[in-house]
């Protein structure tokens, strides 16, 4: 758990950078956007790689609907230079690429939980607990024996660790249940904005939109950062 903590804080720098922006939407990138440092760009490929195919797929699938529609939003405005940049270009692209990052991290705690959950057995940690109460059960609780009062400590140590481990369990699996409703909502609002990028060319009205989404994100990134 620390090991993974370090790494979502540590990626969670990764949201705005350049480089991430450049893979989200290569096609479009533009000289202005620099290099990335090597550790940001390890950073990166270490999400991409850890992730199974069918997240990458989704992930893939949703940031190619934004450049599409970024690109008929294009040709409707202007179809005279439908191989210019994208009206939105100069507007909150970022913010847009950010709901995009939030998105694959989201993707990628839903794997590291997943993961913990099938390494991780209730079932056996139950009756690790049951195990334990029934030689506690064994040992008298006022006893003033040497051995037996060192038995027993050792035993309601194991005990309160075996429950707090069945605490974790639970908590681990109600987080991956939430974690699975927070991509849903992020995909339809992702979704969302770059379809209302084709049907109306308001660019503040846009950009307003893609404020108020990124803040609503916030406290799924704190999420993100405690689990």
């Amino acid at each position: 758990p620390l090991v993974l903590a370090g790494e979502l804080v540590y990626v969670g720098l990764l949201g705005t950078h350049p480089r991430f922006q450049k893979y989200v939407d290569a096609q479009e990138a533009k000289g202005s956007r620099t290099d990335g440092t090597a550790a940001t760009d390890e950073t990166l490929e270490r999400i991409i790689n850890a992730l199974p195919e069918k997240s990458l797929q989704r992930f893939e699938v949703l940031r190619r609907r934004c450049v599409e529609l970024r690109q008929l939003a294009l040709e409707i405005k202007d179809p005279g230079n439908a191989g210019s940049a994208p009206p939105l270009e100069s507007l909150q692209l970022e913010g847009l690429d950010r709901l995009l990052w939030i998105f694959l991290r989201l993707l990628f705690t839903q794997h590291s939980l997943e993961r913990f959950l099938e390494k991780t057995s209730a079932d056996q940690i139950h009756k690790e607990v049951e195990r334990i109460e029934a030689r506690l059960k064994r040992v008298p609780a006022g006893t003033e024996d040497p051995q037996d009062q060192k038995v027993r400590k050792a035993l309601e140590d194991n005990l309160e660790t075996c429950k707090a481990r069945l605490a974790n369990f639970e908590k681990a699996r109600d987080n991956s249940e939430l974690v699975g409703l927070e991509i849903d909502r992020l995909e339809n609002k992702i979704r969302s904005l770059s379809e209302l990028a084709v049907n109306r060319q308001e660019p503040d009205y846009i950009s307003a939109q893609v404020d108020q989404v990124a803040s609503s994100m916030l406290q799924t990134e704190r999420t993100m950062n405690d689990l």
